[in-house]
């Protein structure tokens, strides 16, 4: 499902999400620059084919387990693991994740 499919509450929720990087504390060049870098992710994700946005969703601003990702998807736990792999490797093509989350994210990923 394209975020851009997705429904009200939903859409609004990724949206909430994305908002929540911002500390209400951050200088404000500090500030935009995070709301630029949402911007863009948000960008790249919605670039993603639908299957990679699915599990993007799903695991990142839904915060599901990879076994509630596949039970949703109707696919392995492996499949899973193997879709956020990619979808995360098109991303950091892309440019769209700062290098220090991306190697976080990474290590959380247990292939």
């Amino acid at each position: 499902m394209p975020v851009s499919s997705l429904q009200r509450e939903d859409r609004d929720g990724f949206q909430n999400s994305l908002n929540l990087l911002i500390d209400d504390n951050s200088p404000p060049d500090e500030a935009e620059q995070l709301r630029e870098q949402a911007a863009l992710v948000q960008q790249c994700v919605q670039a993603l084919s639908p299957k990679y946005q699915r599990v993007i969703h799903l695991r990142f601003y839904v915060d599901d387990s990879l076994e509630s990702i596949a039970a949703a998807l109707g696919c392995s736990v492996g499949t899973v693991k193997s879709r956020l792999f990619r979808a995360l490797d098109k991303l950091r093509a892309m440019n769209a994740l700062d290098p220090k989350f991306a190697r976080t994210e990474r290590k959380n990923i247990s292939l």
